[in-house]
């Protein structure tokens, strides 16, 4: 065994132990919020319901770790895809996923488009880009928009995402950007999952890009060799 596939092995063992115990919280603080909520006056309540979310929090992540982990040592498996009809699939099942309207994620992608991916890998890419711009809205996730486009050049096809920016802070774009570019997590938790797209972006010969846009707008590119 050689040493990329001993840290391989080690951070699986890792991401297995954490889940166990993670899970198992996350069952007792639903238990005791479900058993005792009658009992606890509404302060009470209030703090065993965030120590839930934190824990769900601490699941979530887990599971991008996990996600990363599988792909230290994945080939990606590619074929021939449409990538408009690619793109919708991926829209439809997030938008069941998080119940938000589909309507709420604008496709303008050319019909013809085809490219050869791994459509599992680019398919959660995908997720997790457009997953950010609704579980960090600031206000109602109704408000915010997400506008997907592709640029193709000859030996490339990049994605385009764009939202309206409704889930930023004042100063927490350069958080994000930079957080990307160190590699570094980061308070608006997207430093796995943007890191697992651009893995992503690597195993298919590519690149992705965060570019500030208009104010507190992020537009994420996702180029992809053809």
């Amino acid at each position: 065994m050689n040493e990329k596939e001993e840290l391989s092995q080690l951070m699986r063992h890792l991401s297995h132990d954490l889940r166990n115990t993670l899970g198992s919280n996350a069952k007792l603080l639903q238990l005791m919020r479900t058993t005792y909520a009658s009992s606890l006056d509404e302060r009470g309540n209030r703090w065993l319901s965030l120590i839930e979310d934190e824990a769900n929090s601490g699941l979530n992540k887990l599971k991008r770790f996990s996600d990363l982990v599988k792909l230290f040592n994945q080939k990606p498996i590619l074929k021939s895809s449409n990538l408009q009809q690619l793109i919708i699939n991926a829209v439809n099942e997030l938008a069941s996923e998080l119940q938000i309207s589909a309507s709420q994620i604008e496709v303008d992608v050319p019909e013809d488009l085809t490219v050869k991916v791994d459509e599992g890998l680019i398919k959660q890419a995908l997720k997790y880009i457009i997953t950010n711009s609704f579980q960090h809205s600031l206000e109602n996730s109704e408000d915010v928009k997400v506008q997907i486009q592709c640029e193709e050049s000859e030996k490339h096809i990049s994605i385009i995402i764009q939202d309206n920016g409704n889930r930023f802070r004042s100063g927490s774009i350069n958080i994000i950007t930079e957080a990307f570019r160190s590699g570094a997590s980061n308070p608006e938790n997207t430093g796995l999952g943007l890191n697992f797209t651009k893995q992503i972006a690597k195993l298919h010969n590519g690149y992705m890009e965060l570019t500030e846009e208009d104010g507190p707008r992020l537009m994420v590119s996702l180029t992809l060799s053809k």
